[in-house]
């Protein structure tokens, strides 16, 4: 039987007090948006870079194609090069022809029709995925698995002022692209929370359903709603589960609605749970919320 944190409870009743008492309690300190802005103007540039690169697919493809084709000093050396041209991002290669690169990217709101606390400017964590499928060809998949408001991104630094924003938001992506799918699809369209591990606490967050403008692809995303501590998280606040064994991830959940793509046996090598990031199926920027969808499994 689940004990009962009557300190926390008394915590958080005296806090809506305050905020009743003085409603700008509840806003994010002007010191701490300064600071958030400052955290944005520094990945904006990068982020910016890939977008427009991928914009080009002549660009794209003389850039990323010989990364995952040529071995030894000449790929280590074009690595080299585009971490140098991409110094926000997460950039590898794993298992021998996958290129991997994660970055944050600075944007408004993604909703088609916002309303409320929807309206406001968010961080995607998005990743890129590619790889040779056959010789001389290239695959490239993107998309954002976690989008994260200013609001939360403001609590974070608020409440953890040692905090490192960008590994938290790239943490907090991570972890649900690693969850446990079966625990992620009942959540799907729904107004209720899953908890994400980020830095010393959480993202309370919702599964969006989304897909592609023209209806040819369909994707979930974690949308959060602010960040808590791991003391203000009480006993029924779970934290997400990760998913054991790895190809029951929500990443190859993902994948499963994309066309084509890897063997089975690549699939779950590329799950396994020491990887960076999962498999993000559908293009990072044509993605907007539409009707809720039910999970394939």
């Amino acid at each position: 039987m689940p004990t009962i944190d009557t300190d926390r409870i008394k915590e958080n009743e005296i806090a809506r007090a305050w905020i009743q008492h003085d409603p700008n309690r509840a806003l994010i300190p002007f010191a701490i948006q300064r600071q958030l802005r400052a955290f944005k103007n520094t990945i904006s540039t990068t982020a910016a870079i890939i977008e427009e690169l991928l914009k080009n697919d002549d660009l794209t493809i003389g850039l990323i194609k010989p990364l995952v084709h040529r071995r030894g000093v000449a790929r280590q050396r074009l690595l080299n090069e585009l971490r140098h041209q991409l110094p926000g991002a997460n950039i590898r290669i794993s298992h021998k022809d996958v290129l991997e690169i994660s970055w944050l990217t600075p944007t408004k709101s993604i909703v088609l029709d916002p309303k409320g606390s929807e309206n406001q400017d968010v961080i995607l964590c998005c990743f890129l995925l590619a790889w040779p499928p056959a010789p001389k060809a290239l695959q490239v998949h993107r998309a954002w698995a976690v989008e994260i408001p200013d609001h939360a991104s403001g609590r974070l630094l608020q409440r953890d002022p040692q905090v490192d924003l960008r590994s938290a938001l790239f943490e907090a992506g991570l972890n649900f692209l690693a969850a446990d799918a079966s625990a992620v699809a009942p959540h799907v369209g729904e107004n209720r929370s899953i908890y994400l591990t980020a830095a010393h606490g959480a993202f309370p967050a919702t599964v969006i359903g989304a897909g592609t403008k023209d209806g040819s692809r369909r994707y979930i995303y974690a949308r959060a709603g602010t960040w808590i501590t791991d003391a203000m998280r009480g006993p029924d606040q779970a934290l997400l589960p990760r998913a054991m064994p790895a190809d029951a991830t929500v990443a190859l959940a993902l994948w499963r609605w994309a066309d084509g793509g890897l063997s089975g046996a690549d699939r779950a090598k590329l799950l396994l749970p020491d990887l960076d990031m999962g498999l993000p199926p559908a293009p990072c920027g044509s993605l907007q919320v539409s009707t809720p969808l039910k999970l394939p499994f």
